[in-house]
């Protein structure tokens, strides 16, 4: 009868161990890293993006990997196509010549966030319909909005054609909320 209350008792604590581990600020940080964070909060900052936006989108894009090339030619941290990245680097006060540096995290992130915060003025501030044309690109979203195929609302994912960026979209929103939570008492810099 001991070894069985001795099993349980360690069952128990280890339970209670796995619990504290799972909930503690420490290993939420393991689990949901935020590197780049000095050029997250700046980008963030100058184009009026939540920094836990954009930060889940580099998780959900590249898992920080600054070196990432899609089999579809996007670069970077924020998987810019190099198309988007012309077309945006003029607009944002750059020469088309800096596409070059699109692998410097700094410009990538001050890239992408830019084309974050354009996608939500376009959209209105509808963030569903913006992330999902972060994924698909503006003319799908904009095409599948027209013909009545998605309405644009987070509770109506699963009207979204593409299976990737249905889990796209959710994947956005589930890193942005453990990022809010994780990093909402982080000093801005």
């Amino acid at each position: 009868m001991r070894l069985v209350n001795g099993k349980r008792f360690w069952a128990i604590v280890a339970l209670l161990i796995g619990l504290i581990l799972v909930y503690s600020a420490t290993y939420q940080r393991l689990a949901f890293p935020m590197h780049y964070r000095e050029e997250i909060w700046q980008a963030a900052a100058k184009y009026d993006v939540s920094p836990y936006l954009v930060a889940a989108v580099i998780q959900s894009e590249s898992r920080y990997n600054k070196e990432a090339r899609s089999s579809k030619g996007a670069l970077g941290l924020m998987q810019l196509m190099p198309e988007t990245a012309k077309w945006a680097l003029p607009q944002m006060g750059y020469s088309e010549a800096a596409e070059q540096f699109l692998y410097e995290p700094e410009l990538n992130i001050e890239v992408g966030t830019w084309y974050l915060r354009w996608l939500l003025d376009y959209y209105r501030g509808n963030w569903p319909a913006a992330i999902a044309a972060y994924n698909a690109g503006q003319g799908t979203v904009d095409r599948w909005l027209r013909e009545g195929r998605w309405d644009g609302r987070l509770s109506t994912l699963e009207q979204i054609p593409y299976p990737e960026t249905r889990l796209y979209v959710r994947r956005v929103f589930y890193y942005y909320e453990k990022y809010r939570e994780i990093y909402r008492d982080e000093p801005k810099t």
